[in-house]
This record gives C-alpha cells, sequence and structure tokens, in this order.
C-alpha cells in the first residue's frame, strides 16, 4: 500500500512495508529535482540506523509518513550553544530535511570543476576506513573531506558525521559544506557550558554533520561515549599528536568506525607523534609496537594509510596563487565589545565614522581582554608555515595589533622570530630589516598596510596574511604584490580571515564587488584598445 499527497509546497507519503520490500522498483516521483522510488525510501530508512541518536518519527503503527519538500532549499548551518539553548527545540532539523539528500539527482557540484587530484583524493578517502589526508596546505583537504563524507551517508555507510576542529575554524567548515553540499544538514556545537550533555544528546542525531572544536571533545559529552560514530574527521590533526594530551586520550576512548585526519603539517618528522595518529587512525594497531619502529619502517608502514601531495606534485593544476577567505566567529568576549558599541549609534550627536572605526578594531581584537579569534587562526597558520620552513608577511592597517601579534609569536618561537616594519622607522633600518628578514631567522614580518605595500620586494615570503584589510581594493592588492612578483620561485598563499555578522563582512562584500567591477573594466579596455 502506498499514498501520494501534492500540496502546494510538498510531496507527502504513507506505506507500509510490502511497498519498501516490493522485489521491483517503484517509481513515485521522477522529474528534473528528484527520483523517488521505494528502493530509496528503504535506503533511506535503513541508514537511520547510522544516524546517532535519532529515533525514527515516520512510522505509526503499521504505516510510514515522509514529506519532502518541492523545491530543496539550501540548508543554512545552525549554531547551537548554551545561550540559544533554552530556545533551540525549534531549530533542529527535521526529518524531511535529513531525507532530502537521499532523493535528489543533483546534490554535489560539478565533477568538473575539480582538479584531478582532488578526484583522486576523494576516491582514496572512499576506499579505506582509517586515513590521513596530508596535502600540502591550499590543495582543498576540506573540500574532499566532506565530498568523500557526503557520499558515504548516501550510500548508507555512515550516519552523522562528526568534524573536530581548532574553534578558529569551525565557522569556515561549516561555511565549507554549505558551500559544497548545501543541501546537507549541519550544526556546530560549540560553547555548550554546563548543558553540554543534554545539547549534544537532544542535537546530534538530527544532522548529517556536526562540527565542533577540540575543547568540546575534550570533555566528552556522553551520548558519544554510548554510539559508535560512524566517521570522525579530526582537522589540523597534528594537534592529536602528542599522547599525553587531554585531547589525544579523549579521542583514544571514543568507538568509531572511520577516521580521517587532515594535516598539511607533517607528522612523520617524530617517530611518537606519528605513532599516537597512525593508533587514532586505526585504533587495532599496537601502539607498544609502532613506537619501536625504525623511522623507515615507520615510514613505510605510515605509506598505506597517508596520501600527501605537495604543491610541486601537481603544480600544472595549481593557479600561481591561492587566495583563502576563511569566515570565523568572534570570541565571546568580542562580541560583547561590539555588541556594546554597536549600540552607540542610536545616541545623538554620536560620529558615525568614529563608531566604524571602533567596530572594526574590535574585529581585529577586544579592546578589554585582548582575546581574538583572528589572533587564534593567525597562529594555526603560522604553525604550518614554520613547520615547512616558509616565512610569512602580516599586513595590518593598525599598528595595535602588530604589537599583539608580535608578543605572541616571540612567546611561541623566540624573540627573533618576528619584526615589526612600520613608517616610524627610518630608511636605514627599513632596509636593514629587510635585509635580515630575507636572510636570517625571522620567519614573520609583521607590515604596516599602508608601509608595506609601497614598492618593498618581500619574495622571500610566499604567504601573507591579511589581518584586516583597506576598504579600497587596490591597496590591498599592492601590499599583496609584495609576495607575488617577478623573482618569487614558490607558490604563494594569501590568507584573509573575515568575522562573520560584523561590519568587516560587509566591507568584504563590498571589497569583492569593486574588484569585479574594475576587472570588467580592464578587460573591456583592453579588448576596446587591441
Amino acid at each position: 500500500m502506498f499514498n501520494i499527497k501534492e500540496s502546494h509546497n510538498s510531496y507527502s507519503f504513507s506505506f507500509d512495508d510490502n511497498f519498501l520490500n516490493d522485489p521491483h522498483e517503484i517509481s513515485l516521483i521522477d522529474n528534473s529535482e528528484f527520483l523517488i522510488t521505494n528502493k530509496k525510501i528503504k535506503n533511506f530508512l535503513e541508514s537511520q540506523n547510522k544516524f546517532l541518536n535519532f529515533y525514527s518519527i515516520l512510522k505509526r503503527k503499521n504505516n510510514y509518513f515522509l514529506q519532502i519538500k518541492k523545491t530543496p532549499k539550501n540548508q543554512t548551518f545552525k549554531i547551537i550553544n548554551y545561550e540559544n539553548f533554552d530556545k533551540s527545540s525549534n531549530r533542529r532539523f527535521k526529518s524531511s530535511d535529513l531525507a532530502t539528500p537521499f532523493f535528489l539527482k543533483d546534490n554535489f557540484p560539478s565533477q568538473q570543476i575539480f582538479k584531478n587530484f582532488q578526484k583522486e583524493g576523494i576516491d582514496w578517502l572512499l576506499q579505506g576506513q582509517g586515513k590521513i589526508l596530508a596535502d600540502d596546505m591550499g590543495l582543498g583537504k576540506t573540500l574532499q573531506a566532506l565530498i568523500a563524507s557526503s557520499n558515504l551517508i548516501l550510500k548508507k555507510n555512515i550516519g552523522t558525521v562528526i568534524i573536530a576542529c581548532p574553534s578558529s575554524l569551525v565557522f569556515n567548515w561549516c561555511n565549507e559544506l554549505n558551500k559544497w553540499a548545501p543541501y546537507f544538514c549541519v550544526s556546530a556545537l560549540t560553547d555548550c557550558g554546563k548543558n553540554k550533555d543534554e545539547i549534544w544528546e537532544k542535537f546530534i542525531g538530527f544532522n548529517h554533520f556536526v562540527v565542533t572544536n577540540y575543547e568540546q571533545i575534550r570533555d566528552i559529552p556522553k551520548i558519544l561515549t554510548k554510539e559508535t560514530i560512524g566517521l570522525i574527521i579530526a582537522d589540523e590533526a597534528h594537534k592529536l599528536r602528542k599522547g599525553n594530551s587531554q585531547n589525544y586520550n579523549a579521542f583514544k576512548t571514543l568507538q568509531y568506525e572511520n577516521f580521517w585526519a587532515l594535516s598539511g603539517t607533517p607528522i612523520e618528522k617524530n617517530t611518537k607523534d606519528a605513532c599516537h595518529i597512525l593508533k587514532l587512525v586505526d585504533p587495532n594497531r599496537n601502539l607498544l609496537s609502532d613506537l619501536k619502529l625504525s623511522k623507515v619502517s615507520l615510514r613505510s608502514t605510515l605509506r598505506k594509510y597517508t596520501l600527501r601531495r605537495i604543491k610541486k606534485d601537481v603544480l600544472t593544476e595549481l593557479p600561481k596563487h591561492f587566495e583563502i577567505e576563511t569566515k570565523l566567529d568572534l570570541d565571546e568576549s568580542q562580541k560583547k565589545s561590539y555588541i556594546e558599541c554597536f549600540k552607540q549609534k542610536n545616541k545623538m550627536n554620536i560620529n558615525y565614522l568614529e563608531i566604524y572605526n571602533q567596530l572594526r578594531k574590535i574585529c581585529d581584537f577586544d579592546p578589554k581582554t585582548k582575546k581574538s579569534s583572528k589572533l587564534d587562526y593567525t597562529l594555526e597558520v603560522l604553525e604550518k608555515i614554520y613547520a615547512k620552513e616558509e616565512k610569512c608577511v602580516i599586513f595590518s592597517f593598525w599598528l595595535d595589533p602588530l604589537y599583539l601579534l608580535k608578543k605572541e609569536i616571540d612567546n611561541l618561537y623566540g624573540k627573533d622570530s618576528s619584526l615589526i616594519y612600520s613608517g616610524d622607522l627610518d630608511k636605514d633600518k627599513r632596509e636593514k630589516l629587510l635585509k635580515d628578514f630575507a636572510s636570517k631567522k625571522p620567519f614573520v614580518l609583521l607590515c604596516s598596510g599602508k608601509v608595506g605595500g609601497e614598492g618593498i620586494n618581500l619574495t622571500s615570503a610566499n604567504h601573507a596574511i591579511f589581518f584586516n584589510r583597506w576598504w579600497n581594493p587596490s591597496n590591498n592588492s599592492q601590499a599583496q604584490d609584495r609576495i607575488i612578483r617577478l623573482g618569487q620561485e614558490k607558490e604563494c598563499f594569501v590568507h584573509i580571515p573575515v568575522t562573520s555578522n560584523t561590519i568587516e563582512e560587509k566591507i568584504s562584500e563590498i571589497l569583492r564587488e569593486k574588484k569585479e567591477v574594475t576587472n570588467s573594466v580592464i578587460e573591456k579596455i583592453v579588448r576596446n584598445y587591441s
């Protein structure tokens, strides 16, 4: 028995076990968007057993009920934390949201937009349970992992995917999932406070993907100790390399079927570190035996689990430089200061330019606590650059962030690790500083955006981080061109952290529009001239 009801915006199905188990494939809907058959419905119902703590709400007595929206909607990720938990009952995805990807004809962008090495990486991830994807920075590890894991969900091999990453990358993962797997349900579970166990138990099963930070896993939510997780993706997995760390020991207690470790930082340099990552990737390995392996034997073992492509391996498929814009959530203290400052705009006789500048500076760091999601993100990027023995220029159009960064960088890597290049240096000091940066120990040049964009050559660095940007795109381009110019022998990476839901995000949109207009005008001029 089956029945279909069609309303203005949805299809409603009711059916019984006889319909599901019919040996013939019965087509219910076949149009440009959907292919819905009894086999596909059964596939979805069976997949529900894989979703953690998800209790089917589709069956009543002997009949099943399923509703699918006629026009599939791009899902927007949900942020769940202690602040919105009280009113979060309506924030869960519905069973129809979870079902939609199982019936769509096109869930993903065309494979033609992927590079060949990325297609190979996706296929490789699908071939085994424990994997270490160690591609060089900028080759799309996130993209490969999310496309491969989405395919595993649709094949009912796994249910809820847990993505663990540093706090500074949670937003970026959510945005990438919404971009590349737009019909999948994604929630970010962060900063859950004393309600952690309740929040996790309530939400985890109503998602295809749960993105969280390492701090959440460190004190394991109870639901994760009761269930076997289909897939864990650990981004920046070198964070788990220390066997005595809380993070490592928390992950070691979890039960899971698949574990993918993503890291652009080579882990084989330290034998113990590599063995600990290997134990997480394959829990059946004997850690004590691995620790006794010679470096040659360990590297041979790692090759069975690892795929690593470096830039020169795929150079013919890459552009000359990458521009990586990363969306970040403000730190909690930044949020409070931002809201307080924003409220000032309603006062009489207010100087709007002053408010504008204050809001922009709060996006860089909180003036009271000095906390900063951008600072955390920048230090994450620098860790990878340092491990690869490369150099970086950090641009800021205000000096205060540069002084804050120098203090943190020198604490981590030694006082000779960074230099500040600003307008208060005389000519001789500037020349000496640039010479030292090019030939000696410092691997970070903290550069005033206005001064650093003026005719200097910084090709000893192949990374640039814009801690903030000027709202004139040509100023930003001039600064960027300090590293991307004749004489540069390496692939270049331009990192642009942008705080979400702030004035900075709006500025980013304006810069993008201005750049598109500029490029269009130049193209017309060249075409008409020729």
